[in-house]
């Protein structure tokens, strides 16, 4: 028989991401986030109502979600609750913390008699051991929501100042159904300078609420896929460099398609001692790859007349990103991977 956990203190400093998560989807009354919490934990999390309604004016009183009175279905009144906006900028970070803390209840729960050992060790003098990179889910990002915005970007190879302008990159995020279901088409758009037809077009469709991937599409001057899933599992066709390759992999429920990437950084927790990984599947090489992230530093970036805070991400490969503290929107890159060691920058216009 399944435990049903009924008392505040199980729920005390969990009642209000649950909250957030169940009205993100959906404005919902406070019996409806109850019997939908109860629902989806398949009866195991009851909330009652003295514990409901002080959560959801605790999540008011920080603009975390907004109320108003409306008429049911069965004719009554009751006041239904949204997520707002700063609701969805925290949320995120709230659901890779509560991960955090449950790996960690976890680790001592499995641990085995000798790692006091180690503990006692530590104490001692031992070397401390760094820090475990904290992986972001896409469910996490979901709950906070992408950015729906555009953003310019010149592509500069070699020297940042006086380097070779070789075009533009356009990048955007809008909603839009996806297979009958809110979603997102999330693009790239690049113009080469020149007489040669040398341009780039990538888009990918997502589910808004899991970001699983629908379709993904990409023409260039000499490249193409054509990718559709079935759930997580992704098949179709990619050619590059004149190798056509066929695309049959599952996607981890952990792993990103790798266009979002951009678009999901101003959902991680940035700060001095960030360090965090990230899941992609490259449709190119059906292969998935974990990278890990850190922030070296923090820069004030100018692009025109603006002068920017902005967090320095780096991955182990060198690729940076500039990104900046109140936006999340990414405003320099930079990848050392240029052919005869000339790097390539993308500046935002």
């Amino acid at each position: 028989m399944t435990k049903r956990h009924e008392s505040p203190d199980v729920l005390r400093g969990t009642i209000d991401l649950l909250i957030l998560r169940t009205v993100a989807t959906q404005p919902m009354h406070g019996w409806g986030i109850s019997q939908a919490i109860r629902s989806v934990s398949k009866g195991v999390l009851d909330v009652n109502q003295g514990s409901l309604y002080p959560a959801l004016q605790r999540l008011e009183q920080r603009d975390w979600i907004d109320g108003e009175w409306r008429t049911t279905e069965n004719n009554r009144r009751a006041r239904y609750y949204r997520i707002t906006a700063k609701g969805r900028r925290v949320i995120g970070q709230e659901i890779d913390s509560w991960r955090q803390f449950a790996s960690a209840v976890e680790l001592v729960l499995r641990a085995a008699p000798s790692a006091c050992l180690l503990w006692m060790a530590s104490v001692h003098g031992a070397d401390a051991q760094p820090a475990m990179a904290q992986p972001s889910s896409p469910s996490a990002i979901a709950a906070r929501g992408l950015p729906v915005r555009s953003d310019t970007l010149d592509f500069i190879a070699g020297d940042r100042e006086h380097g070779q302008f070789q075009g533009y990159y356009a990048y955007s995020v809008a909603r839009a159904p996806v297979g009958g279901r809110p979603g997102y088409l999330v693009s790239m758009n690049h113009r080469s300078p020149g007489s040669g037809n040398h341009f780039q077009s990538d888009t990918l469709a997502v589910d808004s609420a899991t970001l699983s991937p629908a379709w993904h599409r990409y023409h260039a001057w000499d490249d193409s896929a054509v990718v559709a899933f079935t759930g997580r599992h992704a098949t179709g066709w990619s050619l590059r460099n004149g190798h056509r390759a066929k695309v049959d992999f599952t996607l981890p429920d952990a792993a990103f398609d790798r266009t979002l990437v951009r678009w999901i950084l101003p959902a991680l927790p940035l700060g001095p001692s960030y360090q965090g990984s990230l899941t992609t599947f490259d449709i190119w090489t059906n292969k998935v790859e974990t990278a890990v992230l850190r922030v070296s530093g923090s820069e004030v970036v100018q692009f025109g007349s603006r002068r920017v805070d902005a967090w320095v991400l780096e991955a182990a490969s060198g690729y940076r990103r500039w990104v900046a503290k109140e936006s999340g929107g990414i405003v320099r890159e930079y990848d050392a991977s240029g052919g005869g060691g000339i790097g390539f920058w993308m500046i935002k216009r």
